[in-house]
């Protein structure tokens, strides 16, 4: 964890020379802020704050309570969330900016296992709409299988930490506003690290790098992971590094499971873990003498992951704080001279210095230039850490990287930038998997199983082999090799291929009369333009087909059979939407057109394809929801594109596929907000309501307006949306449904 090491002696008489002998014998901390703490007896007191993940905010409100009481720190130590609190401390930030700038936070977004969705390339956002989770599962060229090293994307929360440090650092800990040590532990054989030099915030991102959670951390040839393993209340690394006198330490780690707690083997290795943390922390705890005092707030039912309780937190740490006040009070210094300790504070809070020097490590596979042009840094002047966070995030929602990260190194009179770019290790080929399941309760119970193949940076310009198949109700098969023609993708080609079959209902008077096997198939080349995380235009030649084979019941087309046809396509794609299926805000818009110049078979003609689908998405404050309308229109005898409506979402209180034709129209509006269980989030709950029409249907004329209002419970889960609901619509039918990614 991390340790904020400072002292200060005033020395008179013989005592000096006294003074003059030990630090030839025991090197200390010396600094400005010593000067005005106290008389040459005054006691040096140094703050370790302890781990224990969202505990850790307590911290916070036991600063505002020590500066309350006007006690004067030669150093903070911190571990892991003790890093983070205290490395923002340490760099000049009052309790107050603190307290603000956690309160502020989206812990959500910053522990994500991901990228924010608006930040991403839109060939990333793609895998919402084929359904694969976001883990992908490394192919090496010979075969082995590999996992990436970590859940949770590291670039938010070290995003986060920059802004927290100010954007500056110094050459050694000691030069901060309150010198400062951050503890990790070293992967390789568990030993303690203490880190007082270097890049502030890679010192404390180390700290917290929770083995499994977070990304490891490479320092000095070492690489470390959270300090809690080695030394979570490190209290004798505030006496050996700080000298201190005299050591408030604050426990807030997560106490051991009891007995009747432990049902599973989760439940096993959780308590394996706490207990390998509340031995260390008990063993610091019995080394503290009469002089120091130990703070452990009452947490009551908060626990280590209740990020969006700060509030709570922090005033937990602030009434342990209170409760001990006449212990603190006794190392309250007067108040002059506290006033100098804290100008003396100011003056080295820390600032961005002008960058002299610039220095971008090695890449394996990754063109470099790529992350070379997000080095829009400007040399002799200060560091624009939000346009460098802005062009670092756009080159990481590539998803070429596990960590894009940046080191400032001290020179003195400015500082040396080293872009850190990590790439994906376990690679070079990626699996992906989706699964999608559902039930209406009555007729329909669609299912399907989909893999991703995925191949980057194919060569130099970033080309990108593509291949799904999958499996179930709904089955596929395709291709695609992207290719652009310069490396920013501004310009294109993609040629693709697929195959699609799945089963066609026609219903009657609520009954199903025939079912048919649809499909599918689509080739051509595309060329096109790419936007970033905007979106992309497309336009090519395409061959498409279509065949309808009866399979169950009496036949209810004249022109089931086969058709084809080929011809020019084009597309338009915006997606800045912050989620696919409970957006806050943003908008997407998908525009497409399709005119044949060419058909032949059973049943086509020269048909033209056009359609579109507009998202809108808004926030008001617990409440969201987003207004949909989609449109597909078709002119022409072809079976190569048709379309329905019915299902989930898609007018829900008719069955699946039970409105089908050649054209239609559909418009949601849906609001929901979050689901609180016993004081625990899981979801949200909502309302939509539903209106579409066919036009030229296939089956039995139902050529008018048709409406669904439809109540329902979604979450977002690792393998997809998970929906829960229940519509009512002029059918005068009710219907239910359950679903794991949304299948219909």
């Amino acid at each position: 964890m991390a340790v904020i090491l400072g002292g200060f002696y005033r020395i008179v008489g013989a005592q000096f020379v006294l003074a003059m002998v030990l630090a030839m014998a025991a090197p200390i901390l010396v600094n400005a802020a010593d000067a005005p703490i106290g008389t040459a007896n005054a006691p040096r007191v140094a703050l370790v704050l302890g781990g224990g993940g969202a505990r850790g905010l307590a911290h916070i409100g036991v600063l505002k309570v020590l500066e309350e009481e006007h006690v004067p720190l030669v150093c903070v130590i911190g571990t892991s969330m003790g890093a983070l609190v205290g490395g923002g401390y340490a760099a000049g930030r009052t309790p107050e900016e603190l307290e603000a700038r956690v309160l502020k936070a989206d812990w959500q977004s910053l522990l994500s296992t991901q990228a924010p969705r608006a930040e991403k390339i839109y060939r990333q956002k793609e895998n919402d709409r084929i359904q694969v989770t976001q883990l992908e599962i490394g192919l090496g060229d010979d075969g082995k299988l590999g996992l990436p090293g970590s859940v949770v994307s590291s670039q938010p929360i070290e995003r986060f930490l920059r802004e927290m440090t100010l954007a500056g650092t110094v050459q050694h800990f000691d030069q901060l506003a309150t010198p400062f040590r951050a503890i990790a532990s070293d992967l390789e054989n568990g030993n303690m690290v203490v880190m007082n030099d270097g890049d502030i915030v890679t010192a404390m991102r180390a700290s917290m790098a929770v083995p499994g959670l977070f990304a490891t951390v490479e320092r000095n040839g070492h690489t470390l992971v959270d300090g809690g393993i080695s030394r979570n209340l490190p209290v004798d690394i505030a006496k050996s590094e700080c000298h201190a006198d005299v050591v408030i330490a604050v426990d807030v780690g997560t106490p051991p499971l009891k007995s009747e707690q432990i049902r599973s083997v989760l439940d096993v290795a959780d308590q394996l873990a706490r207990l390998m943390v509340v031995q260390n922390t008990k063993i610091q705890e019995q080394a503290m003498t009469s002089r120091d005092v130990l703070l452990q707030p009452d947490f009551g039912g908060l626990a280590s992951t209740d990020f969006d309780k700060a509030k709570p937190m922090i005033a937990a740490g602030e009434k342990a704080a209170r409760d001990q006040l006449a212990a603190i009070k006794r190392y309250t210094a007067p108040a002059e001279q506290y006033r100098g300790w804290l100008i003396a504070r100011q003056d080295r809070r820390l600032a961005p210095k002008p960058i002299d020097s610039v220095e971008l490590a090695g890449l394996k596979r990754v063109n470099p230039d790529v992350v070379r042009e997000a080095l829009d840094v400007t040399p002799g002047k200060p560091l624009d850490v939000e346009h460098l966070d802005q062009q670092l995030s756009r080159v990481y929602g590539r998803g070429d990287f596990s960590r894009l990260t940046y080191e400032l190194t001290d020179t003195g009179a400015g500082q040396h930038l080293k872009l850190i770019p990590l790439e994906k290790d376990w690679g070079p080929n990626y699996l992906s998997f989706g699964l999608s399941v559902g039930t209406d309760f009555a007729s329909s119970n669609p299912y399907s199983l989909t893999a991703r193949y995925r191949r980057p940076w194919v060569n130099s310009l970033g080309a990108e082999w593509l291949a799904a198949v999958r499996v179930g109700e709904d089955r596929l098969i395709g291709t695609e090799f992207y290719q652009p023609l310069q490396l920013d993708g501004l310009a294109f080609v993609a040629p693709f291929a697929y195959t699609r079959e799945r089963p066609l209902d026609f219903w009657q008077g609520g009954t199903r009369q025939a079912e048919y096997q649809y499909q599918q198939t689509k080739a051509g080349l595309d060329i096109g333009s790419s936007w970033n995380s905007y979106g992309e235009v497309r336009a090519g030649v395409q061959y498409q087909s279509g065949s309808l084979r009866l399979s169950v019941g009496s036949p209810q087309l004249n022109g089931s059979g086969y058709g084809y046809d080929y011809g020019l396509h084009a597309s338009l794609n915006f997606d800045q939407l912050d989620s696919l299926n409970f957006p806050t805000h943003g908008q997407q818009v998908q525009l497409y057109g399709y005119r044949a110049i060419g058909h032949g078979g059973d049943v086509s003609e020269n048909s033209q394809i056009g359609g579109f689908r507009i998202t809108q998405a808004a926030e008001w404050g617990n409440v969201a929801g987003h207004a949909m309308l989609r449109g597909h229109f078709q002119k022409g005898d072809s079976i190569s594109d048709l379309d329905w409506l019915g299902g989930l979402f898609k007018l829900s209180s008719y069955r699946s596929q039970e409105l089908a034709g050649e054209s239609l129209l559909y418009g949601r509006l849906s609001v929901y907000r979050p689901f609180d269980f016993f004081g625990q989030k899981l979801g949200n709950i909502g309302l939509a309501l539903e209106s579409g029409r066919v036009y030229g249907p296939v089956g039995p004329s139902n050529e008018s307006w048709h409406y669904s209002t439809t109540a329902f419970w979604g979450m977002e889960t690792f393998l997809g949306p998970i929906y829960l609901g229940g519509a009512y619509g002029d059918n005068r039918m009710a219907r239910f449904y359950f679903t794991l990614g949304n299948p219909f």
